[in-house]
C-alpha cells in the first residue's frame, strides 16, 4: 500500500504520475477547449431569459454546476477514471468510489487561491485529486495545511483570514498543534490526493 500512514498523518499523498510528459501540452489544450465550449455559451445563454430555460438542460444536462465538466468532456472523464488515479483512491476509500465533481482551474501569475476546504469534503468521506498541468513552480503550486484534515472543520472564512497564511495556520494550530503549511512540488502531469 502506498503512503497510507503519511496520508493519514499529513492529509495528502503524492506526487503520482498520471499524464506522460510529452502529452501534457496536448492534454492541457484539450482541457482548455473543453472548458471554453462548456462554459462560454452557458454564460451567454444564462443571461437570456427565454434561452436559458429552454436550452439549459438539453445542452449541459447535469453539468450545469461548474464542477461537472467530467460529464461532458471525455478527456476530463478519462483522467478521473484513469486506473493509476482510481487505484490509489480505492486504496484509501475502498472499492466503491464515485467521481462527484471535477473542474479546470486557470490561475493568472500572482493570483492567490484562498484557503478553503472543497465543498464535497464537507459533505461526505472522500478525497480530492489535484493534477498539475502547466506552469507549475514553487511559486504557483498547491499549498496545504498539513494535518488540518484532523480538525473536522474548514478554515475561518471571516474577512480576509482566508487569504492570510499566518492567521489560517494559527487557527489550525489552536485545534491541531502540529499543523504546518506545505507547498506540494509536482512536475506537469503528476497528481496529489488530499483528505
Amino acid at each position: 500500500r502506498f503512503q497510507i500512514g503519511s496520508f493519514e498523518r499529513r492529509g495528502f499523498a503524492g506526487p503520482f504520475d498520471l499524464v506522460d510528459g510529452p502529452m501534457v501540452e496536448s492534454v492541457t489544450k484539450d482541457l482548455s477547449r473543453a472548458k471554453s465550449r462548456m462554459f462560454f455559451p452557458h454564460r451567454v445563454l444564462s443571461r437570456m431569459p427565454l434561452m436559458s430555460t429552454r436550452f439549459l438542460r438539453s445542452r449541459w444536462g447535469a453539468a450545469r454546476w461548474q464542477k461537472g465538466i467530467h460529464l461532458v468532456s471525455g478527456q476530463v472523464y478519462r483522467l478521473g477514471a484513469d486506473p493509476r488515479m482510481v487505484g490509489r483512491v480505492c486504496e484509501l476509500l475502498g472499492p466503491d468510489v464515485l467521481l462527484p465533481g471535477s473542474m479546470i482551474i486557470n490561475q493568472r501569475p500572482g493570483a492567490f487561491h484562498t484557503w478553503h476546504v472543497d465543498a464535497e469534503q464537507l459533505e461526505w468521506n472522500g478525497v480530492t485529486a489535484w493534477l498539475a498541468l502547466e506552469n507549475v513552480s514553487a511559486k504557483s503550486t498547491l499549498r496545504v495545511v498539513a494535518g488540518s484534515h484532523r480538525i473536522g472543520r474548514p478554515p475561518p472564512s471571516y474577512d480576509d483570514v482566508g487569504m492570510n497564511d499566518d492567521l489560517v495556520l494559527a487557527d489550525a494550530r489552536r485545534h491541531q498543534p502540529d499543523c504546518r503549511i506545505e507547498s506540494l512540488s509536482a512536475e506537469p502531469g503528476q497528481f496529489y490526493l488530499m483528505a
